[in-house]
Parts: structure tokens; sequence; C-alpha cells
């Protein structure tokens, strides 16, 4: 229920989505058009560290800094 995934393939993405996770989906070994259907597409993150997750209101937002 709580869960955010972290996909670099379609067959991964799909299974995220069946699972009822969010799905961040990374353009690392697909490109972005075989990801049918995702909302979620960052096309190049080199690391993780600059992300932050928090809590408002009952929803969870996850922040990237630039």
């Amino acid at each position: 229920e709580h869960c955010l995934v972290f996909e670099d393939s379609p067959t991964g993405a799909e299974a995220a989505r069946r699972a009822g996770a969010a799905a961040i989906i990374m353009t690392t070994t697909h490109p972005a058009h075989e990801f049918n259907g995702a909302d979620h597409i960052a096309y190049y993150l080199d690391d993780f560290s600059g992300l932050a997750l928090s809590q408002q209101e009952g929803e969870w937002q996850l922040a990237m800094a630039r």
C-alpha cells in the first residue's frame, strides 16, 4: 500500500502497476516510449541523494533537488 518503486524495465513497471505501487520510471535501459501509460518518468538521475520523500496532509510527496 505504501510502496514507491524505481524501475528501469517495462516488465518491472507493469509489475509495480499490477501491485498497486507508485513507480518512478528510469530510462537507463529502455526509452520512454516503451513504458506505455507510465505517469512518472525520470529521463536522467545520476544518484538518489537529492531525493526527499515527505508526507503532507496524508499525501506522499517526492521532491528532487536541482
